[in-house]
């Protein structure tokens, strides 16, 4: 990833507490936002095990789960919680301005490293 900086990616309004949605980051990816307890999450909307969409996973808490083989992580860093996911989700800072999500997405995507088995 290169350098960062603040985009506006979506409406509060458009993200209910407990939910998730996938929006394009721009650069050729996905963001994958969430509204955990009051909180915003941002991060690589694909899995780092097998690269499916983790927005049609699900979420519980700030525990994030793929719908592929059930690997999980944590929205919060993008740790792996459980097998047979073992690499971290990349997260990334955001910020509320003027009741809209900014994110701090890369200026250039960066091809994501072939699946992990």
């Amino acid at each position: 990833m290169t350098t960062a900086a603040f985009r506006p990616l979506v409406p509060v309004s458009q993200v209910d507490e407990g939910q998730m949605i996938a929006v394009d980051g721009g650069q050729g990816f996905s963001v994958l936002i969430a509204r955990v307890g009051g909180e915003w999450f941002a991060m690589s909307d694909l899995c780092s095990h097998l690269r499916a969409p983790l927005h049609t996973g699900s979420l519980v808490g700030h525990r994030l789960a793929c719908p592929l083989h059930g690997g999980a992580f944590d929205i919060r860093d993008g740790a792996p919680l459980c097998e047979p996911a073992r690499r971290p989700i990349e997260t990334y800072p955001v910020r509320v301005r003027g009741g809209v999500l900014e994110v701090a997405v890369p200026q250039a995507a960066t091809p994501e490293p072939g699946f992990e088995w």
